[in-house]
């Protein structure tokens, strides 16, 4: 049995990857569960891959009508080579975008579980910008309209706040 390593990084911030080692015999499907749970992205939000010029979703999704598969295909079915690229978008409201690339196939050696992170970027962290005079307190989130990133205490506390912020993803 093979396995697939495939290197994930958001598209417009390509510091922030992981290898993830998945089975040959598992599905893309699983790779989507993995992708969201090592991006700690919020279950339950669309998703999608394109893969040489054809889209792979959710068979949860199948009333949709503007994709090719679904995503319940087994990795080893797809015929990738190492160095083929993929685009994989997480919540189509979000949009977020992410480069899939395999990077390697290897013969499974051991009794690992699969889907599994192999590596991952080194974290450089964000300080809440409230806090940073007094100590160093690492931010979760970051609000879009003033640009300051708030570490969890400061953003229940700022009403400001409580419009435009999104997680941060380390």
């Amino acid at each position: 049995m093979k396995i697939y390593c495939f290197k994930v990084c958001l598209k417009y911030r390509k510091g922030i990857w992981r290898v993830i080692e998945i089975k040959d015999s598992q599905t893309l499907k699983d790779l989507d569960n993995a992708v969201q749970g090592v991006f700690e992205h919020e279950y339950g939000h669309l998703s999608e891959f394109t893969i040489k010029g054809l889209t792979y979703c959710p068979s949860k999704a199948m009333g949709m009508t503007d994709f090719d598969h679904s995503t319940d295909v087994e990795i080893k079915s797809l015929n990738l080579d190492v160095g083929c690229q993929m685009k994989y978008v997480y919540d189509f409201g979000d949009y977020i975008e992410h480069i899939v690339e395999l990077i390697d196939t290897k013969e499974e050696g051991d009794n690992k579980k699969y889907p599994r992170v192999a590596e991952k970027n080194k974290t450089r962290y964000r300080y809440c910008q409230k806090c940073k005079p007094k100590k160093k307190v690492v931010a979760t989130w970051r609000c879009y309209e003033c640009k300051q990133n708030l570490c969890d205490d400061c953003c229940e506390k700022d009403d400001d706040h409580s419009h435009m912020i999104g997680e941060i993803i380390y």
